[in-house]
């Protein structure tokens, strides 16, 4: 057997599960159960490098991204790929300027039109937030 890189490992956020999950560099994400030291799934969907994965707050979806430019959701009771959301990259940017200098507006559209991305700097503190049109 191969030895693989990971690229990224979280523990399952419920920790009664016991599990590990890595994202190597054969593109996989590997789901371990600790008790036992053994891979119960793995979850394949991306075409590039994993360079994310995050967990729902309650711990049923993961989040999977890569360098493919997609996000995966999967549904972790059935360990099946709910949905691929493809990220595109910004490249035209609006600012909008308030009263105040040091508060700027910037508006990032995504080739779809289906997500705007607001960037709100003030005083040096960014916060984001995503929203449907």
């Amino acid at each position: 057997m191969a030895l693989l890189t990971f690229s990224v490992a979280e523990f399952h956020p419920d920790i009664e599960k016991l599990q590990l999950f890595t994202a190597a560099e054969d593109y996989k994400i590997r789901i371990w159960d600790l008790r036992t030291s053994t891979t119960v799934a793995i979850l394949d969907s991306h075409f590039s490098m994993i360079t994310s994965i995050k967990f729902s707050v309650s711990g049923h979806t993961l989040y999977s991204a890569g360098r493919d430019s997609v996000v995966t959701v999967w549904d972790l009771g059935t360990n099946k790929k709910e949905m691929t959301i493809p990220v595109f990259e910004v490249r035209k940017t609006k600012r909008y300027f308030g009263s105040n200098s040091k508060q700027t507006l910037e508006l990032l559209p995504l080739q779809q039109q289906t997500f705007s991305h607001v960037r709100a700097r003030r005083n040096f503190i960014n916060s984001e937030l995503t929203f449907h049109l």
